[in-house]
């Protein structure tokens, strides 16, 4: 019997993919399957809350409508605050939908007392506190907004690397209907597991995974198990030749390794900023996370691309 899976918009059929593939996709897309401190499922956790695409802030504020799906609460309609067994608060933020092919599901720890402060100088209480996400948490200037093509190294911090991921669980889903990408966070101090998988029936089937929550953020030295398969298809490939298994060694079996697996073999150190936030990665071989880069090297200026202000708008 032919078995299909529809999310969303996105169809693919089962039965064209190689076998090893189907469990794993179907894990991959399986909402609701993931567990953790709280359900990675793109689903609302309190009554008043909705998901919308529309906007109307408040009073005295223009609404728009037609815009991503995300999920509302309050009369500001930002993202839910929900409380752990313990409670400790968090942001849950959910954005996009499996039908457009793009869905990220968020919970971040939020600081208990410190309120967001906004403007410029950053003077202004805004509306709740702080979270776990760094980026100009001194509020010394505002930060993404001004400079978001900068670097944690810059005098305005653009929060690029910035949370401290132990206090932060996401999933995220983008998926084409070839191509389908996935990153599951779904402990608190636990890494990511990233999946990818490219399906062009009869021409060509690649999967990727690697899982790194075998391991914790304190833990340098465990190496992530590392799936990386092809297989070709086509009427020019011979039944025998069109499967191949890059982390297996030539003649090896399937499922064996004889590279040398550093993935996940790196730790987080919390920094000073809130909820130890603007920490450091340091990896394996003594490196960092490379943040000290050019990203406005990427802005196109032949390009619509809107600029809030002068101020660090690149040059041409």
């Amino acid at each position: 019997m032919r078995s299909q899976y529809l999310t969303g918009a996105c169809h693919i059929e089962i039965s064209r993919l190689c076998p090893p593939l189907c469990a794993l996709l179907l894990a991959m897309l399986s909402v609701g399957e993931s567990r953790a401190e709280f359900l990675l499922d793109f689903q609302k956790d309190l009554a008043g809350s909705s998901i919308s695409t529309d906007a109307t802030h408040s009073a005295g504020f223009p609404g728009v409508t037609n815009q991503t799906p995300y999920l509302r609460n309050g009369s500001f309609e930002l993202g839910e605050v929900v409380t752990d067994a313990d409670g400790n608060e968090y942001y849950h933020m959910i954005t996009g939908s499996l039908a457009d092919g793009f869905i990220q599901d968020v919970y971040i720890a939020r600081h208990a007392t410190q309120v967001y402060k906004w403007g410029s100088p950053a003077t202004s209480d805004g509306v709740g506190t702080v979270s776990a996400s760094g980026g100009a948490s001194n509020f010394s200037i505002d930060g993404n907004y001004m400079n978001p093509l900068g670097t944690n190294l810059d005098t305005i911090n653009s929060g690029n690397g910035s949370a401290n991921p132990t206090r932060v669980i996401m999933r995220q889903i983008v998926n084409d209907g070839e191509i389908m990408m996935e990153f599951l966070k779904d402990k608190f101090n636990g890494k990511p597991k990233i999946s990818q998988m490219l399906n062009a029936p009869g021409d060509i089937t690649q999967l990727f995974d690697i899982d790194m929550r075998n391991s914790t953020y304190s833990d340098p030295a465990s190496d992530a198990p590392v799936l990386n398969q092809m297989w070709l298809g086509g009427v020019d490939v011979p039944d025998d030749g069109g499967f191949f298994d890059v982390i297996a060694g030539p003649g090896e079996p399937t499922g064996t390794s004889t590279q040398n697996i550093t993935g996940g073999q790196y730790i987080y150190t919390d920094g000073a900023g809130f909820i130890g936030s603007d920490g450091s990665y340091t990896y394996y071989d003594g490196g960092d996370m490379n943040l000290n880069q050019n990203w406005a090297s990427f802005f196109d200026h032949t390009e619509a691309n809107p600029w809030s202000y002068d101020t660090n708008r690149p040059t041409p």
